[in-house]
């Protein structure tokens, strides 16, 4: 039995070699070849022949930008790889999206990315920055982070630290505020769910708007308490602490509460802002 289950064992490794180096376990592989490493203080970039990176990009700055906004350094490197070719992208990466960050540490830009940013369409260093903040948390809070970390806080948090309200595609957040007001709303707790896809927007793009929906979300609970006491939350978070018991502790309500208490509170705006003298 052991010698039939050999060759199936030999294809097995083959093409798990094989996705880890050239396929979908890209992100996870130990061992990354056909790319130029470009080591760094406080991070290693990782180009692919093609890829179009900006030479007096500062990574270090940008690493340190992010470290400081949440209060933490960190522990390991991130790795950021920038693909030249489409074809190539798709077939490493399990996703369109011009980024994606993996909770193995590792950061992968999309050539269309890459050249929306030289044609001065989008800002790296503000999607670098908010792909960043997914590995710093990643970092700290583990492997499973991306699914048991709130999914509407995580990129809450990116949007805010890598200040991407109102840079393209982002409403700004008066923008975002006033497309809330005027009803359009995803429940945080829908977010990247099935019955997000069902939620009617009548905003210019969709995405955007929900992650600067989620941004404003994380604005005002920091203006409640400040920063530092919302970072704590945050770190309770990255240790597994129950998530309700965690947002009761710092801000003295459930999240439901907050959550429909917030958009109470800018639907009085509009009613202020429209009364009559």
């Amino acid at each position: 039995m052991g010698r039939k289950l050999r060759p199936l064992a030999g294809i097995l490794a083959v093409v798990l070699v094989q996705q880890f180096l050239w396929g979908k376990l890209f992100a996870w592989s130990p061992v990354i070849v056909g790319f130029e490493r470009l080591p760094h203080r406080r991070a290693v970039v990782y180009r692919q022949p093609g890829a179009v990176w900006p030479a007096d990009l500062d990574i270090d700055a940008l690493v340190a930008q992010v470290e400081r906004w949440h209060g933490l350094t960190f522990r390991h490197k991130p790795q950021i790889v920038a693909f030249g070719g489409d074809a190539s992208y798709l077939r490493h990466v399990p996703t369109r999206a011009r980024f994606c960050a993996f909770p193995s540490g590792r950061l992968v830009v999309s050539p269309w990315a890459l050249r929306e940013a030289a044609a001065g369409r989008i800002l790296l260093s503000t999607y670098l920055r908010h792909e960043l903040s997914h590995l710093l948390l990643f970092d700290h809070g583990g492997p499973l982070t991306p699914w048991r970390f709130p999914k509407w806080l995580l990129e809450g948090i990116a949007v805010t630290s890598a200040e991407q309200q109102g840079t393209p595609f982002y409403p700004s957040r008066e923008a975002t505020r006033a497309l809330i007001r005027a009803g359009n709303w995803v429940p945080p707790t829908q977010f990247k769910t099935r019955a997000e896809d069902a939620i009617v927007l009548r905003v210019p793009y969709r995405q955007p708007f929900i992650y600067c929906q989620n941004a404003c979300l994380v604005d005002d609970l920091i203006s409640r308490v400040g920063r530092e006491r919302f970072l704590g939350y945050v770190r309770d978070l990255l240790r597994a602490r129950d998530r309700e018991q965690a947002f009761k502790a710092c801000f003295g309500e459930s999240f439901t509460a907050f959550s429909a208490g917030f958009r109470a509170r800018l639907a009085c705006d509009r009613t202020a802002s429209t009364a009559p003298p």
